[in-house]
């Protein structure tokens, strides 16, 4: 069975991304609790796929079968000197006996003690207490360590509990194990609004709001003084380019104490998969992921002249980013800077130099709405891409700037202890205009199939944060919601609706009903079709692959390659110029995995570029083969693929399509895709090139870590089109005279090409050539350096009457006499 590799192109922007959603913090911003079970089933049918859903502890295990026990008694080991022999009471009626390894080990210490079937969730894996007899001694249970239950590094003993406490107690209960459930959402591109907790709990009150009973959304209450708006606050700034930063918002702060996080507040991050840092950072983090807007801080300390500067770079300005990696920036790169340097890269990463650190005391926080298009431009040519890139580069919402803003110096000021002046910078060049989309309701009927009451469409848009404009029996007229960045239309408003109101909801008719149109078949389309059943018929598979490639497939300097400015990938950064390679990448899949007979064919395009069009395309057909001729079989040899076998598909796919051509002839000129390359062109005034074939080069196959011999043909198919016959074939009278056959081997220069043999032959034996066959290629052993043999085979023909030996033989003979007249070709042998 074949291995068939087929793989399509996706744009970065279009791909789905998996965000965590801790079920304990989704449900803070819910009136009413839901389980995970109810979430997922409530945000799939919204258009929100659960692609999972895991348990988070925060000791692996939640240290189950752990219990709290008492070393009541302790005894020397009777037949091993380090082992001690221990009484545990564990709670229950009777003390447990345990053999214990760990030297520190006494009568009368409070300990950890897994109870026989617990299943320990330790650094060296999972591993299953049993009853055992240890040396003579039966042992039930284990006395642990700290690594054996996950708490900690340490196995220089066992752990001591220094207070008291009740043998039996569970051990989760003595470390507080924090638990909670994750769902593994799939957020489309299309849905930022649903990159956060408040987001998603939005979409679960609003199902709630027709479905079940009302489940209303409660997010966070700002502290109740609103803050003053002063432009020339402590830090103030300059925005120089609102286009790329529509709005741009921050707070200073002072006498911060940077320290690590409150468990709650790690146990929140940790639950998502993100590692706390220390507690201002994580309050970024976790407001991030409460709201969905990306928020940045800044070390006061580090900010020359203690200003800000919102700008685009200057070409090849420098900026050491917190990886450590000193990246050029181009003035597309839009960047914050004080007076005399960039500090970081606006909405997507921050600089080493302007960092939040533990010596931090007052810093500048950062909330800002970026252009999209100067984010995506900005994170594809530096490969950077982050929670914050992924938001604004999607549409970050312009309206929530404030209120994160706020709600981080609230959190701030309560974990860290700072101080606030109660001062805002809210740079706003433009005042927002929300979109206004007016929705007829004969027209929602329509398109969602059922009539929805008006009411009811009402409730779901005011529930998804819509405004109400207008509404009546015909048209509700809405203001959208600045989140929502995706809804510009009025089928758009009716995706809204109908996602919440249900799509299960759409009732089918009794009867369906369709238009049938009976439009030909293009010819084109015929034709490819028509070739590639006949190839499928033959045993060959079809490929699908990308139209972009590396460019290190290519010979260095390539003047037709056409580069790609902003590759999602540097291995995909040129427009493919051949089919080759990408049909190299799915012969070497398929040798990877031992199928090492390959009859491959891939219709595609390539693309060039030439002096005077920068952009060219064309249709072509690539054939690749690889291993034996056939599959094996006890009534058939093992035949070897050879030049032969790809010659032999391409002339039976010409021969299909009833087009004319001329023998293959050898190319001089070096092609990157063969060692030594053949094309065959068209039999007309103005030869056509039909198609170029030979064994693949051993440079190409080394780029693909392919050891296997390959022969490779790319048929030019628009060529091919235009020499198909308009007109159906013509029945011609069969021979009446018997047709005479003679082979040459003819020994030449290897500059001296098939073409030169085969217009000599032409043009000396006029219209009595039949046909001209060139069967044999041989370089090597026994032929001169700088000669090469070709054995070709001569089929004469004479329309009035049967040829004679001896006139036969004087066309042969005149024929090499032309030939080493004109080529200095000498005859190595002369058959009939």
């Amino acid at each position: 069975m074949i291995w068939q590799v087929c793989r399509t192109f996706t744009p970065l922007l279009y791909c789905v991304k998996i965000m965590k959603v801790s079920l304990q913090w989704l449900n803070q911003y819910l009136h009413y609790p839901v389980s995970a079970e109810e979430a997922a089933d409530i945000l799939t049918r919204t258009g929100l796929e659960v692609e999972d859903i895991v348990t988070y502890q925060s000791i692996p295990g939640g240290l189950q079968g752990l219990v709290i026990g008492k070393v009541m008694e302790k005894h020397k080991h009777p037949n091993a000197d380090r082992l001690s022999v221990t009484q545990v009471d564990i709670g229950q009626s009777e003390w447990v006996q345990i053999v214990c390894g760990a030297p520190n080990v006494e009568a009368g210490q409070t300990v950890i003690v897994a109870t026989v079937g617990t299943r320990l969730h330790s650094k060296n894996g999972l591993i299953e207490i049993k009853k055992a007899n240890i040396r003579g001694v039966e042992s039930q249970g284990m006395i642990c360590a700290e690594d054996e239950i996950g708490i900690g590094n340490s196995h220089d003993g066992i752990i001591v509990i220094p207070q008291p406490i009740a043998p039996g107690t569970l051990a989760a209960s003595y470390y507080q194990v924090y638990s909670d459930t994750v769902l593994e959402l799939n957020i489309t591109p299309n849905r930022v609004d649903a990159t956060s907790h408040i987001g998603v709990a939005r979409d679960i009150s609003a199902y709630h709001s027709i479905h079940a009973t009302p489940n209303p959304l409660q997010t966070p209450t700002l502290s109740s003084a609103t803050p003053t708006l002063n432009q020339q606050s402590v830090i103030p700034v300059s925005l120089i380019n609102p286009e790329a930063c529509p709005r741009y918002s921050g707070a200073y702060l002072r006498q911060i104490k940077i320290e690590p996080s409150p468990m709650w507040l790690q146990h929140k991050l940790n639950s998502i998969g993100l590692k706390p840092i220390n507690n201002l950072v994580d309050i970024t983090n976790y407001v991030l992921f409460e709201t969905g807007h990306p928020l940045h801080a800044f070390d006061v300390s580090f900010i020359k002249d203690k200003q800000l500067i919102v700008r685009l770079a200057h070409d090849k300005e420098k900026l050491t980013t917190l990886d450590g990696v000193e990246r050029t920036l181009s003035n597309c790169d839009l960047v914050i800077c004080d007076t005399e340097k960039p500090l970081c890269l606006a909405g997507i990463y921050g600089g080493i130099g302007s960092g939040v650190s533990e010596s931090t005391t007052e810093v500048f926080i950062e909330s800002a709405c970026f252009s999209p298009s100067y984010i995506r431009r900005s994170s594809k040519n530096h490969n950077l891409h982050t929670d914050a890139s992924f938001r604004f580069e999607r549409g970050a919402d312009i309206s929530q700037v404030p209120y994160a803003l706020q709600r981080a110096i609230d959190l701030i000021i309560e974990i860290t202890g700072a101080v606030w002046d109660r001062t805002m910078v809210d740079i706003l060049p433009q005042p927002i205009q929300p979109n206004t989309i007016l929705l007829r309701t004969q027209y929602l009927h329509q398109i969602a199939g059922i009539e929805i009451p008006a009411n009811i469409a009402i409730q779901i848009l005011t529930s998804l944060g819509f405004e109400i404009i207008h509404a009546d029996d015909n048209e509700i007229k809405v203001h959208v919601p600045t989140s929502k960045v995706d809804v510009t239309r009025e089928i758009d408003l009716v995706e809204e609706i109908m996602r919440i109101y249900g799509y299960d909801k759409i009732t089918l008719r009794n009867t369906l009903s369709a238009v049938l149109k009976n439009e030909p078949e293009k010819p084109s389309r015929h034709y490819k079709n028509k070739i590639a059943q006949m190839l499928v018929n033959n045993g060959y598979y079809e490929t699908i692959t990308l139209s972009l490639d590396h460019s290190i497939h290519y010979p260095s300097s390539f003047p037709e390659l056409i580069t790609v400015e902003n590759p999602i990938s540097s291995e995909l950064d040129v427009m493919r110029h051949s089919l080759l390679f990408t049909m190299l990448k799915s012969a070497a899949h398929n040798l990877n995995r031992k199928n090492n007979r390959l009859h491959l064919f891939e219709f595609g395009r390539r693309y060039y570029k030439t002096d005077k069009h920068p952009y060219n395309e064309n249709h072509v057909l690539g054939i690749l083969i690889c291993g034996e001729e056939h599959l094996d079989s006890w009534f058939a040899p093992i035949i070897k693929s050879d030049f032969h076998s790809i010659q032999g598909v391409c002339e039976t796919i010409l021969n299909t399509l009833s087009i004319p051509y001329q023998p293959v002839s050898q190319i001089q000129i070096p092609d990157y895709r063969f060692e030594s390359a053949f094309a065959c062109y068209s039999k007309e005034k103005n030869p056509r090139l039909l198609y170029t074939c030979g064994k693949v080069s051993g440079t190409a196959l080394k780029k693909t870590d392919i050891k296997q011999e390959i022969w490779f043909a790319e048929l030019y198919w628009d060529q091919i089109l235009i020499g198909i016959p308009s007109s159906y074939p013509v029945f011609k009278e069969l021979p009446k005279f018997p047709i005479v056959v003679r082979d040459l081997a003819i020994l030449i220069d290897n500059h001296i090409g098939y073409r030169d043999i085969k217009n000599i032959a032409g043009k000396t034996f006029g219209d009595k050539l039949l046909d001209i066959l060139l069967f044999d290629v041989y370089e090597g052993r026994n032929i001169p350096q700088g000669k090469k043999s070709y054995a070709v085979r001569f089929s004469l023909y004479n329309n009035e009457k049967t040829f004679t030996d001896k006139e036969v033989d004087d066309l042969m003979q005149k024929l090499i006499s032309n030939l080493s007249e004109q080529t200095g070709a000498e005859i190595r042998a002369n058959a009939s």
